[in-house]
């Protein structure tokens, strides 16, 4: 007797089955999470936070069809390790390591217990243009430091956590995350809960932490749990454009995006990281200018913008900016070493240029073994196969964006476009929280340009009939 049968069916058909699903399905569960995960990093809970989203996803993955309510704890992971870290040591406890350990194990149990169940596992190894990029990118990564002497073991940790979440990651999404009508809002909605949860974690830090209250604010120690100044603003930003895109669909309740999203640009100018506003704010004017044109509720977006246009105009008025913004007015437009960096790791291309000499050639700075610049880091880390590799996935990924434009892929792009450029200048790519937030939008992107393709081509309507059936 098939136990979907006996079992699984049995509990999701009942009364309670379907409301626990539809409830992970629902934006009361992104917000039940975000709330979790950000009470758990006020109160130091950091075993809590990865107990909690460890159960939520055993549960949905035993539960629901399809693997998307899994998103929201994915962006939730890099947020569950609290910022006093650094000082007490608590992610490297014996407790956290159990519970890690445990939760990590029912994780994976539940996770071949859905591929297994629900029979998807054939989905997983579909291969299109973008998984073929994503493989030949993983093959860059894997020879990165071949035949250097200097090479450990260490920068092949590095390669396989860019493989694992560049191919893997993106295959197991590709498989699992199944397309729905509201699919795009569901994950847009759950780039705003956490947006804005990393935001008030940014707000935390200012407030709670003491060597960088201490400091002055010194932007060289500004580090949350999960990132550091560098991080933090790009990560934030990955939230902006999708939190606009909400605010561009809801018909009556808009406005209260457009001004979570605006918050959010606004912490991103307390991370202190001038890449993101050098990039993310002309993308966020595009998002702005999109949903005046065409949003459901134009006049709230219009009001919204004048008002914060004013608010922006009123400060930059006020004769205290710089004193606040001391850390823009003394840099600048400065390099910061960058180009010192830079010019070291094109003479390690010219010594290397095949393979190049791997991604832990020597620690740079106290946060950082990379070059921030990722063309540069793949001729250095790579040599030619690197790089050449690098720039065909990149190639494919902008594909994805060029094909028949829709206003789902506009705001998709721009989160993802905000992360290329932003690591044009900085590591963000090379971030694990940054690779869990462009994974879902480079996912989505691809279903989203395959659907408009379909509609594009697909037979008149008398034909569309037999193609629905089957």
């Amino acid at each position: 007797m098939d136990i979907r049968e006996t079992w699984l069916h049995r509990v999701r058909r009942s009364t309670a089955g379907r409301k626990i699903v539809d409830f992970f399905y629902s934006r009361y569960y992104i917000t039940a999470v975000g709330l979790a995960v950000l009470l758990c990093y006020t109160l130091q809970w950091d075993a809590a936070a990865y107990a909690v989203i460890a159960l939520a996803g055993v549960a949905s993955l035993v539960l629901c069809h399809d693997a998307t309510p899994c998103l929201p704890l994915m962006l939730a992971v890099p947020m569950a390790q609290s910022m006093y870290w650094r000082e007490h040591e608590r992610s490297h406890g014996t407790a956290n390591i159990v519970v890690m350990v445990v939760c990590g194990v029912l994780v994976a149990a539940a996770f071949v217990y859905h591929v297994a169940t629900f029979g998807r596992w054939k989905r997983i190894f579909r291969c299109g243009k973008l998984g073929i990029a994503s493989i030949v990118a993983a093959c860059g990564f894997f020879t990165c430091g071949f035949f250097y002497k200097g090479y450990t073991w260490n920068s092949m940790g590095v390669s396989l956590n860019m493989i694992g979440m560049l191919c893997v990651l993106y295959f197991v999404l590709r498989g699992l995350v199944l397309p729905s009508r509201d699919g795009m809002r569901y994950l847009a909605f759950a780039f705003t809960v956490m947006g804005l949860v990393m935001s008030a974690t940014l707000a935390e830090t200012y407030i709670l932490n003491r060597p960088f209250i201490e400091s002055g604010f010194d932007k060289n120690i500004l580090v949350t749990g999960w990132g550091i100044s560098n991080t933090v603003g790009p990560a934030i930003f990955t939230a902006v454009p999708l939190t606009f895109y909400m605010a561009s669909k809801e018909e009556r309740h808009g406005w209260l995006f457009y001004l979570a999203a605006a918050a959010m640009c606004i912490c991103m100018v307390f991370t202190l990281c001038r890449t993101s506003l050098l990039f993310g704010a002309p993308l966020a004017a595009v998002c702005i200018v999109f949903v005046c044109c065409k949003a459901k509720c134009r006049k709230q977006m219009w009001v919204c913008t004048a008002a914060l246009a004013a608010v922006c105009v009123a400060f930059l008025c006020w004769g205290e900016t710089k004193d606040i913004f001391l850390f823009y007015v003394q840099n600048g437009l400065g390099d910061r070493g960058r180009f010192k960096l830079y010019k070291e790791a094109l003479e390690l291309f010219a010594d290397h240029p095949v393979f190049g000499v791997g991604f832990r050639y020597r620690k740079l700075t106290n946060h950082s073994y990379l070059f921030h610049n990722t063309v540069v880091q793949m001729m250095a880390a790579g040599g030619l196969v690197g790089i050449v590799t690098y720039l065909y996935y990149r190639a494919q990924t902008v594909l994805l964006y060029v094909r028949k434009p829709t206003a789902e892929r506009l705001f998709l792009g721009l989160t993802l476009a905000g992360i290329v450029l932003m690591s044009l200048l900085d590591n963000s790519i090379f971030r694990l929280c940054i690779q869990l937030y462009m994974m879902p939008a480079l996912v989505f992107s691809e279903r989203d340009l395959e659907r408009s393709v379909w509609f594009a081509d697909c037979p008149k309507l008398g034909k569309r009939k037999a193609l629905f059936a089957a």
